[in-house]
């Protein structure tokens, strides 16, 4: 068996794993289904709502990976070397530079013909980060050379893969479409809008980031809820008792979440990492929500909703 068919394999072995898992999390035999208030009208509000009555959550937020999951490129949120640096893989050079404010890659393009793009978003902070490049069709592609920020250097997310214009598995190819998966988990509120007759996106969020809203549910009727309370108009029952919000996630699906999404990130990181993605599916799991719980351990104590 070759490696692209090991590869192959080892991704829909993980898959139809992280996908058992995630079917126990969220539905355990005999569960019932928590009461929540239906979130099918409601709409998201502008994050910053939420952090100015939030003040400590807000703090705990602002700076942290959940923050800086998507960003405009700019002198804050880039951490990679674009001082006119050059990284090389497969005899081909990849070239990062500045020019009139904005941050370009010169690199292979889809038709094999380098040309400069524009970096259209940052992607992750640490312990790497990539860049989305935005081409025709409203694709947000994630570039395969990324930043190590420990290590303060440039690499090749597949050293040993040769990936020519055409793969799938090249920068501008399907499997690294972001549109598709990636910003599902890295924004808030995000609709694929994929439009098969033309082969298209118009793929829309309501904040690039992952904000208070992604876990919480959209924010509108919290808004209306807390406006309510501060008049003496606090109702009484289950919405109230949720704060005017639907949270998305319930405890067992947090950890499902939080298994798929972390637990087998090294087949986005490192060929290699394949071989890890069910240890790492149960391993990082566990991490992952310990940290949540240190952010919103309040949530987990106090709400049902959360508790799920």
């Amino acid at each position: 068996m070759n490696r692209k068919a090991q590869v192959a394999a080892l991704c829909v072995l993980a898959a139809v794993l992280s996908l058992v898992g995630l079917r126990w999390l969220t539905h355990p035999p005999g569960a019932s289904k928590p009461a929540a208030a239906s979130s099918a009208h409601a709409k998201y509000v502008d994050n910053r709502q939420c952090l100015a009555c939030h003040a400590d959550q807000a703090g705990q937020w602002q700076g942290s990976n959940h923050a800086m999951a998507m960003a405009r490129p700019t002198a804050q949120t880039v951490r990679g070397d674009f001082g006119d640096t050059a990284f090389t893989h497969s005899g081909q050079t990849t070239r990062f530079s500045m020019r009139d404010g904005k941050y370009l890659v010169s690199t292979e393009g889809p038709d094999g013909k380098r040309a400069d793009f524009e970096v259209a978003y940052t992607f992750g902070v640490e312990p790497l980060q990539q860049y989305l490049i935005a081409l025709p069709g409203g694709r947000l592609q994630a570039l395969q050379v990324a930043w190590d920020t420990a290590r303060s250097r440039w690499f090749h997310l597949m050293p040993d893969e040769k990936t020519p214009p055409g793969d799938v598995l090249h920068w501008t190819g399907a499997y690294q479409t972001a549109n598709t998966m990636c910003l599902s988990c890295h924004t808030t509120g995000f609709e694929k809008k994929y439009d098969e007759a033309t082969g298209s996106f118009a793929s829309h969020w309501s904040e690039p980031n992952v904000s208070c809203q992604s876990c919480h549910g959209p924010g509108e009727r919290h808004v209306a809820w807390a406006k309510d309370k501060a008049g003496g108009k606090g109702k009484s029952g289950a919405a109230d008792a949720h704060f005017g919000l639907t949270f998305k996630y319930g405890l067992r699906h947090l950890i499902g979440k939080i298994g798929v999404i972390h637990g087998i990130r090294g087949i986005g990181t490192h060929i290699d990492g394949l071989k890890a993605a069910v240890f790492n599916f149960f391993h990082e799991s566990s991490f992952k929500l310990y940290r949540c719980m240190v952010c919103c351990y309040r949530n987990f104590s106090g709400h049902v909703g959360v508790i799920g």
